[in-house]
């Protein structure tokens, strides 16, 4: 898995400097430069952390702000280099879950930001084997997606085995996502993604207007 973390994060910052900083992306407003301001602290930062902890996401966006003032090519290969040696970002077993994630719906960001809307046709084709490893990062990202949710949801995903994604203690109804491991990945982010539900229309609703992301 970690070499496909691997290959995202060079992919993006090779879309980044295609692309350019001031290009949209999927994150609210953010361009490609606020993006990569983001991804080069993160792995650099402790107050990082303040996408996860309120209490420091002030200081976290002051610190962000100040590393998009830095010239754009030197921020891309801040990302393109990877964390500091200290960093928890090298132990291989981080790398692989956290950065697949986080390299590849980042990268999607900036690309679907080009699209016109629900334009399925523009998406990226994806290979089998890194579509596998989305598949194998799909329960990661669900405990952080889902813990709030009160509905039961599994994944159902071409060629991969139904996948609980979460047990909530005192479900309130439950349903089916399905698609490609990609976007089923990307729906649990909140991102523009193209999947499909089966269950109860109630509960499809219900579920459909919980917030997505972490």
């Amino acid at each position: 898995m970690r070499k496909y973390a691997q290959a995202e994060r060079h992919a993006l910052c090779d879309t980044a400097l295609r692309l350019g900083p001031d290009a949209p992306t999927l994150c609210v407003g953010w361009n490609v430069r606020d993006l990569m301001a983001h991804l080069a602290m993160r792995e650099r930062r402790p107050e990082a952390l303040g996408i996860l902890v309120p209490q420091v996401r002030d200081a976290s966006e002051r610190t962000r702000e100040r590393y998009a003032l830095r010239p754009f090519e030197d921020l891309v290969d801040m990302v393109r280099k990877g964390p500091h040696e200290f960093s928890p970002f090298r132990i291989p077993a981080v790398d692989a879950h956290a950065n697949l994630q986080e390299y590849f719906i980042h990268h999607e960001d900036i690309l679907r930001a080009q699209l016109p809307a629900a334009d399925q046709d523009g998406v990226r084709v994806l290979g089998a084997d890194l579509q596998n490893a989305l598949y194998d990062a799909l329960p990661t990202a669900a405990r952080m997606t889902l813990r709030r949710s009160a509905m039961r949801v599994a994944a159902l995903c071409p060629g991969h085995a139904p996948l609980a994604l979460n047990s909530p203690s005192e479900p309130i109804g439950e349903f089916i996502v399905a698609g490609q491991p990609s976007e089923v990945l990307l729906h649990l982010a909140g991102r523009m993604s193209f999947v499909e539900f089966e269950g109860e229309p109630d509960d499809i609703n219900r579920f459909v207007a919980e917030p997505r992301g972490i």
